[in-house]
């Protein structure tokens, strides 16, 4: 006896062999039906067609999902990406709570790595206790940190992006700052100084010239004559040469201002910024600045691609800091070797002890060292 198939039969059949070709055939299809759906979705809620850009974003936002989706030079959408690779699958939300954690078990990490290949760590050594003295509630890196000369526990700090700031006791446990200007924000502070021959006398460099992708540009030096209550722009720092303050310096006897400027060495002025003069320019990028116990002046150069880290010194004396006094401490038999970017410090008790943190080519801390 045959069997008999009634039409319906027959197009059901039918439909169903075509969906499991279809489905073999284009691998794909499946993100096809969901793209199909959630395009569908946003123009039910914007009530028109989508954008190129809204469609890209939509593609994305699936490729994030998927796991297949590679950063690219849309901050918007990296954004997007950064929060689904951070966020808590439980709670939908990123656990802000727990960076702290993670960036001690990180950085723990990185100390045990460092301690196997024989280098010192500064984080393993510190065994100080820090505390939070704040602004807690306003962004931005702080880069420029001064006690104020003139009354005790004042103390200044200025953030990148973040502003000029205040507080009268930093000493508090609950310490109150007040923002100098809101014209401030505006500016990349990364150096605060003050004159110790002048002490109503500051100094604030702006420009974040570390290379950082998110860095703000500066605009040049500023100064305040009346201990740090109003404060102006020095005419004579408003070229391009000024966008990048690294570092100042104001020498404690001569009362005469350095800065370290991005890629134009270090610049000396002897009226109080009114006019400057170049007196040293390696080929490395000069950062920080500081004064020995005796009057010497150093300067550390290096600086990812603007050359590798070295040390130099101008002796103390009536030549200090002139044309012609510099010279490279670290050289070819230096235990320093192999590094970028260098931090100093000077010992107050010392003129010959001078301690140098550095950085290697990978971005991480090489060593600690002293001389």
């Amino acid at each position: 006896m045959k069997t008999r198939y009634t039409p319906l039969a027959v197009f059901v059949l039918f439909a169903a062999v075509l969906l499991t070709i279809l489905h073999v055939s284009t691998p794909d299809s499946e993100p096809a039906f969901i793209y199909s759906e959630v395009l569908d979705l946003e123009n039910t809620r914007n009530n028109d067609v989508p954008d190129a850009r809204q469609e890209a974003r939509i593609k994305r936002k699936l490729a994030i999902e998927s796991g297949s989706y590679a950063p690219t030079d849309e901050p918007d959408l990296d954004a997007e990406r950064d929060f689904e690779m951070t966020r808590d699958p439980g709670t939908g939300t990123v656990p802000l709570e727990r960076l702290w954690q993670a960036t001690e078990l990180a950085t723990a990490q990185r100390n045990t790595a460092l301690q196997r290949v024989g280098k010192s760590s500064a984080r393993a050594a510190v065994t100080d206790i820090w505390t939070e003295r704040g602004p807690t509630n306003v962004g931005g890196r702080v880069r420029g940190l001064m006690w104020d000369p003139n009354t005790a526990n004042k103390f200044w700090a200025g953030g990148v992006s973040g502003g000029l700031w205040t507080t009268a006791d930093i000493t508090s446990a609950a310490a109150i700052w007040t923002k100098v200007d809101d014209f401030w924000d505006n500016l990349a502070i990364n150096s605060l100084v003050y004159d110790p021959t002048r002490p109503d006398t500051m100094y604030a460099g702006t420009g974040e010239g570390w290379l950082n992708f998110d860095a703000v540009r500066g605009a040049g030096i500023w100064r305040s004559i009346d201990g740090g209550a109003t404060w102006a722009q020095l005419g004579s720092t408003t070229g391009t040469a000024f966008q990048y303050v690294m570092d100042l310096l104001v020498h404690p006897s001569t009362g005469d201002l350095y800065a370290t400027l991005r890629g134009n060495g270090v610049y000396r002025s002897q009226d109080g910024g009114l006019s400057w003069t170049t007196v040293y320019n390696p080929a490395a990028c000069c950062t920080d600045l500081e004064v020995g116990a005796d009057g010497s002046i150093y300067v550390a150069s290096g600086l990812l691609s603007l050359g590798v880290g070295t040390v130099h010194k101008s002796p103390a004396g009536p030549t200090v800091g002139d044309t012609g006094t510099w010279a490279e401490l670290t050289g070819a038999t230096s235990v320093m070797t192999g590094v970028n970017r260098i931090e100093l410090a000077t010992a107050p008790s010392d003129a010959n002890r001078l301690y140098a943190a550095a950085q290697d080519t990978l971005q991480t801390i090489d060593s600690l060292y002293v001389s």
